[in-house]
């Protein structure tokens, strides 16, 4: 994978790198006659920055592992709490980033890396010399579990905004920021999410060959609806039948419908914000039985399906509490089965659900994800919206732009 080439490019977690600048530069500096002019950028160049840009970004994960670095990583035993620091102290000296750090740490052979992406937008400064990237990165790292020697792979996107500055004498090409976006729109997000990974998928069907799910597996017969491709709506029913949760089915759906190969059950329409309508349809696969109710009382919190009765013209047909993170949340602590939201995240293990504040303002929850299992002591999550398969809750963390995280304890 780390040697592939793009057709989109992108990634991120890159230190700062200088890239040569490609022809195709309107007012090159070197060319005199041009001096006068503010020099542009062409879409070419761009693309070639950010192709150099994103083989790098696969270099973090396989370009620098080796066994005595990986060996210090392990013996670091890092908490999840702590990926943060672990940045610019513990493994500054290993010259292993924290997210490999996190993989070793979390009992993960990294085998090889894949990253790309679609560009949003770009913006060039008047003078030429800064160029702006908002990109959505895909990126997917297939790993070996040491414990059980099982292949498994974690896949996410992620908004980033890549800066690069110009040198004005030999026209090469600095990258001086690599942060992740602060886009406002979710929808528009949510949309080129949902493109990118079937793009990624389409073009790259080697990759994507298995599911790689790391989450317990539900009956044979289940898989096999699961995998056939026109039964996949099957599975919008619960095939565990049950008032209480089977956190092994919850897990499984939430890491098979994450992976990006099959990324949606098409038995569910997407919604603006598709979070907790995504975890609403792994706890009913779970066996959680909707409580129905009509289109007026959608907001009560007593009523929790994709299906409401005497729909308006026009309106969603899910409750509040099937589609609202504040609304599932309520919804999920009134059925007496999960306990908090507490704080140390980092304590989550599967069936767990976790609540984001990300505006840390303590008024509301944007975000929620599924917790599928642990990995030595690292929560493993799954979310939509942006995608998170199989996700190790400290890489989610250093990703950044979490906020404060709760987490709801299934307490049976």
């Amino acid at each position: 994978m780390s040697s592939s080439r793009h057709n989109a490019v992108g990634g991120a977690f890159v230190a700062l790198a200088m890239f040569g600048a490609a022809s195709g530069l309107a007012g090159d500096p070197g060319d005199s006659t041009a001096s006068s002019q503010p020099p542009g950028v062409e879409t070419a160049v761009v693309s070639d920055l950010l192709a150099g840009y994103q083989d790098a970004q696969e270099d973090v994960y396989v370009g620098t592992v080796t066994e005595a670095t990986l060996s210090q990583a392990r013996s670091a035993k890092l908490p999840p709490e702590a990926a943060a620091a672990a940045a610019t102290q513990e493994f500054a000296v290993t010259e292993v980033s924290p997210f490999v750090a996190n993989y070793a740490h979390a009992g993960w052979v990294i085998n090889d890396a894949f990253a790309d992406s679609d560009v949003l937008d770009t913006n060039v400064s008047a003078d030429g010399l800064t160029l702006t990237v908002n990109t959505l990165e895909f990126v997917m790292v297939s790993w070996t579990d040491e414990k059980t020697g099982l292949p498994g792979d974690s896949s996410y996107t992620d908004p980033r905004t890549l800066t690069f500055t110009r040198d004005t004498t030999d026209g090469a090409w600095t990258l001086r920021s690599d942060e992740r976006s602060e886009k406002t729109d979710v929808a528009a997000i949510a949309e080129q999410d949902r493109k990118l990974t079937e793009r990624v998928v389409r073009e790259n069907p080697s990759l994507f060959a298995s599911d790689g799910s790391s989450a317990d597996a539900p009956p044979a017969t289940d898989i096999e609806k699961a995998t056939s491709g026109d039964s996949v709506v099957a599975l919008a029913t619960n095939s565990y039948q049950g008032s209480t949760l089977n956190v092994s089915y919850f897990a499984w759906y939430a890491s098979y419908f994450t992976d990006p190969a099959h990324s949606w059950n098409s038995a569910y329409v997407h919604v603006t914000n598709d979070c907790a309508n995504y975890v609403s349809q792994a706890l009913a696969y779970g066996g959680w039985d909707r409580q129905p109710g009509a289109w007026v009382n959608r907001t009560h919190t007593d009523i929790w399906t994709e299906h409401l009765s005497f729909v308006a013209w026009g309106q969603a047909d899910q409750s509040y509490t099937w589609v609202n993170v504040d609304n599932n949340l309520a919804y999920v602590k009134a059925t007496g089965q999960y306990s908090g939201p507490w704080s140390i995240e980092s304590n989550a293990g599967q069936g767990d659900l976790l609540y984001f504040d990300l505006n840390s303002n303590s008024q509301n929850y944007e975000h929620v994800m599924a917790v599928t299992g642990r990995a030595n002591g690292d929560p493993v999550v799954n979310g939509q919206n942006t995608l998170r398969h199989n996700y190790l809750l400290s890489n989610l963390i250093a990703l950044g732009g979490t906020g404060n995280i709760f987490y709801a304890n299934y307490v049976g």
